[in-house]
């Protein structure tokens, strides 16, 4: 039986749900999702009937978020029901950060954002490989591997997530091994050098690295020393790096 997804959005940021339905698309033609959203509501329906039907019984809520999502009373209103089917039912609700907005104080801060280094889709050079991440993971979630989406993130501190282009990167992670490994580190200015992360070994699953500075003198790569039967997804964007300095990617010394 196809998992529910509901959408719930801002009419402004009507394009961006339609992109997502596109690069969900695979799933659909498999039969592994249904999708609903208010578009879909037929002229002389009660469509707050209908509505509140479909959003009772997704499995999966998609809240686009958006400043005129954040402004909108009725979408307020959806978020808290979702909230409460979350907390009661287990049903998965995924803030997808659509344009950028504080989200300090909002009723799903606690929530794993998608993309996961939030971000804002609009803010990505390539809003089409915002999306695939995306969809990516909703892919990952409805296929029943445990990616945690709805666990607090944690792999940046909460004024990081908030703030993704701050001026002091976030500290250099330590070797971690498991089947998920994901670093992300953000710099705005960099007087120095910013140093990556060295990964000792990931026995299986996915090693996905994120780097991102404005301004740096140096910038490190990250090291991975065994990787044996998974992937591994590298992204460095900079900026500047000034002073005849260098940018490193990534070395392995063994790839499984």
């Amino acid at each position: 039986m196809p998992a529910k997804v509901f959408y719930a959005y801002a009419h402004a940021d009507e394009r961006f749900r339609q992109e997502l339905e596109m690069h969900l698309s695979p799933l659909r033609r498999q039969g592994l999702i249904a999708e609903w959203h208010d578009r879909q509501i037929r002229p002389g329906a009660d469509w707050k009937r209908v509505l509140d039907e479909q959003l009772n019984t997704a499995s999966v809520i998609l809240l686009l978020i958006s400043p005129d999502f954040l402004a909108s009373d009725y979408l307020g209103i959806e978020t808290q029901r979702a909230l409460e089917r979350h907390s009661e039912e287990n049903i998965h609700v995924i803030p997808i950060l659509l344009r950028p907005v504080d989200l300090q104080r909002t009723p799903f801060a606690h929530l794993q954002i998608l993309p996961r280094n939030s971000i804002a889709i609009t803010s990505w050079v390539s809003q089409d490989e915002a999306f695939r991440e995306v969809a990516q993971d909703i892919r990952l979630l409805i296929e029943g591997q445990n990616l945690e989406l709805s666990a607090p993130p944690s792999s940046l501190p909460a004024e990081a997530t908030a703030h993704a282009h701050s001026s002091l990167p976030p500290s250099p992670g330590v070797p971690q091994t498991g089947p998920h490994v994901k670093v992300v580190q953000m710099a705005g200015t960099v007087e120095g050098s910013m140093s990556g992360v060295r990964i000792g070994t990931v026995k299986k699953g996915v090693l996905h690295v994120e780097q991102e500075a404005t301004e740096a003198k140096k910038m490190m790569g990250v090291k991975a020393g065994s990787v044996q039967g998974g992937d591994i997804f590298v992204r460095q964007n900079v900026g500047t790096v000034n002073e005849s300095g260098e940018v490193t990617g990534m070395s392995t010394d063994e790839l499984g």
